[in-house]
């Protein structure tokens, strides 16, 4: 359900993870060309969370415009499918 606890907590947590690729991405394309585990630790768990986002959006119910609740799987898919779904794959995939 869209006002669940835990989907809340999830989407703060990729909203945070934005935050950071937003400032981390363009400092190491620029500066930082030495290689390290912690930043490839870093950009994998970053790239296994916004994976995992993409398949949970497909299992999670939209509140639709009249306001009603919308669960039907199928539906949800449609949903995803129209909107974001193309530019979160295209994004997930490393460069």
């Amino acid at each position: 359900m869209p006002s669940n606890v835990a989907k809340q907590r999830w989407d703060i947590y990729i909203g945070v993870i934005l935050l950071i690729i937003v400032f981390y991405v363009p400092l190491r394309v620029s500066f930082y060309d030495d290689f390290s585990y912690g930043k490839l630790i870093f950009e994998c768990v970053t790239d296994i969370s916004f994976f995992i986002d993409i398949i949970l959006t497909f299992f999670t119910a939209v509140e639709k415009r009249n306001g009603k609740i919308e669960v039907s799987k199928r539906n949800i898919a449609v949903n995803y499918f129209r909107g974001w779904f193309f530019i979160d794959l295209s994004s997930n995939f490393p460069v």
